[in-house]
């Protein structure tokens, strides 16, 4: 049993080591703040299909959600 409770600590000291390497090395090429939005292309609830892009210089809200 004491051999069982030293494993769930190595394995929770290793998983909090990773994740806090994970937050200060990880994906330092990805931030997009403070850039521009890229571009993708929707459908208006009459049909229409719209890019981001045509509305460049002009405030933009988007609003994302789901039914479930």
């Amino acid at each position: 049993m004491e051999n069982l409770r030293n494993l769930v600590v190595a394995l929770l000291i290793l998983a909090a080591v990773a994740v806090g390497a994970l937050a200060l090395f990880g994906n330092e090429g990805e931030r997009l703040v403070g850039r521009p939005a890229p571009d993708f292309t929707g459908t208006t609830l009459a049909g229409e299909t719209v890019r981001l892009s045509q509305f460049r210089g002009r405030p933009v809200l988007l609003n994302f959600y789901s039914t479930w």
